[in-house]
């Protein structure tokens, strides 16, 4: 019996600490009418605005550095081989949500306490600055205890993850049709 209850509590802390980092890539909210991978999109330009909400937001969160999101978002794109002075492309990220708990909460009650997270839309445009496409990345963290004791580790990682997901999503990696589908699949 107490073999089958540890097997049942290592089975429920994996659980939570499999679902306590989460992302996600969609279509955007506009309602694109493209389906399936963004062809590899290189650009000559990468635009990053924060909304008003936003801003006020994080501007009582020491560990957030809007100037590092930026640089770990371009370091990425230019990582990934997609930032191209030739290109007639460019890339808008308008960061529209962002969340970020308190050390304490994060440390103690973990998940229970909501999860921190970056969503930004990504637009993707032509020399004439018409979108091209548009999908939006959402970065999530949900770890507590030693995990998400640290503000700055909870940050760094949702700046990278947020990076990743856009980089691999103008490489035509990620499909963010697929996503949504995978999800509504899950849901139904």
């Amino acid at each position: 019996m107490r073999q089958q209850q540890a097997v049942h509590l290592f089975m429920l802390i994996l659980i939570l600490m499999l679902t306590g980092c989460s992302s996600s890539v969609e279509r955007g909210a506009n309602g694109s009418t493209q389906s399936g991978k963004i062809a590899r999109s290189e650009v000559n330009e990468v635009t990053i605005h924060f909304s008003d909400e936003v801003k006020e937001k994080i501007k009582d969160v020491s560990s957030f550095d809007m100037i590092r999101f930026n640089e770990t978002v371009i370091s990425q794109l230019d990582n990934s081989g997609l930032l191209n002075a030739a290109s007639d492309k460019s890339v808008e990220i308008t960061i529209t949500g962002a969340r970020f708990r308190h050390t304490a909460l994060a440390a103690l009650f973990g998940f229970m306490a909501g999860a921190d997270h970056i969503t930004g839309n990504v637009l993707l445009k032509d020399d004439a600055q018409n979108t091209i496409d548009e999908f939006v990345v959402s970065a999530s963290y949900a770890l507590g205890g030693a995990g998400g004791a640290n503000e700055e580790t909870r940050i760094s990682w949702m700046y990278g993850k947020f990076a990743e997901l856009t980089a691999q999503t103008l490489s035509g990696e990620v499909d963010p049709s697929a996503t949504k589908k995978q999800a509504e699949k899950f849901l139904n």
